[in-house]
């Protein structure tokens, strides 16, 4: 069997969190797919009982910039914006998307969500540390700027020395 993804590819690389959810853009799974966007949309538009909101939404052009922001997504611009699909949606892609390449990305991209779920669940308490922590140093933040904010008020005034 043939490699269908480009060596500089990773998968992981291309879901994201929006709105709580682990997603991938129709960009990048155009790009898996080896198809132009516009035919992952059309697919999800001619199967609306397959795509349901809580498998696929439109992501508004500010998640986008705030996504771009923060890790390298795909190239160009959308003039209809993004659609983001969870993996339940991306599982009902790979039923109506008929490709060379259909089958093999969409087993290949339904093991990088079970990995990463995976390595979300083994470092749970790594990221508990580090929420803690932000916790921790948002609170010492809030009384720094509350000494500083009334600092003033306690200034004792010295008079003559």
């Amino acid at each position: 069997m043939y490699d269908v993804i480009e060596s500089d590819i990773k998968i992981e690389d291309m879901i994201y969190e929006i709105r709580g959810v682990q997603v991938m853009l129709d960009s990048d799974l155009a790009r898996l797919y080896k198809v132009e966007t516009k035919r992952i949309n059309e697919a999800i538009k001619n199967n609306p009982k397959k795509f349901p909101d809580y498998y696929v939404f439109r992501i508004s052009e500010n998640e986008y910039k705030n996504l771009k922001s923060k890790v390298s997504t795909s190239k160009g611009g959308s003039r209809k914006g993004h659609t983001a699909l969870t993996e339940q949606g991306i599982a009902m892609l790979a039923t109506v998307l008929k490709t060379n390449t259909a089958e093999d990305i969409s087993i290949k991209i339904m093991d990088a969500f079970v990995a990463m779920r995976h390595y979300l669940i083994e470092n749970k308490d790594i990221y508990k540390s580090i929420n803690n922590i932000n916790n921790t140093l948002i609170d010492h933040t809030d009384k720094i700027n509350y000494l500083f904010s009334n600092f003033d008020n306690y200034m004792p005034v010295f008079v003559g020395f």
